[in-house]
């Protein structure tokens, strides 16, 4: 047995989950990608069954770490992300020796990208 699947087993023991079928498939979608590269990769689709209280509980784990919906944790993200893009900048800006190391770094990617 893989680590991966005693990790699953034990999940599924822990909220009393029951897998009744893995055969079928699922396309896996990668949203940022389709515009360049369509992608044809596929998951393994599993079938379970699970008692409303494990889901409720499943649930309110999600909300707690996630803080509800996913659209607002993207939001919660994206902005964080944006803060440390002005943070980064404003350290570039205060001290020279950063901002030449970083144009160095850009550089060093540029020239490390395929076009």
């Amino acid at each position: 047995m893989t680590q991966r699947n005693k990790q699953l087993d034990e999940f599924c023991n822990l909220y009393n989950i029951r897998i009744i079928d893995s055969s079928s498939r699922v396309a896996k979608t990668y949203p940022w990608l389709e515009d360049k590269h369509p992608t044809f990769d596929t998951d393994v689709l599993h079938t379970v069954s699970i008692p409303d209280t494990s889901l409720t509980q499943l649930r309110v784990i999600e909300a707690i770490f996630f803080g509800g919906p996913r659209i607002q944790q993207q939001k919660i993200v994206f902005t964080a992300w944006q803060n440390q893009q002005v943070t980064e900048q404003k350290v570039r800006a205060d001290n020279a020796a950063v901002a030449a190391a970083y144009e160095q770094y850009v550089t060093l990617l540029a020239l490390a990208t395929p076009v």
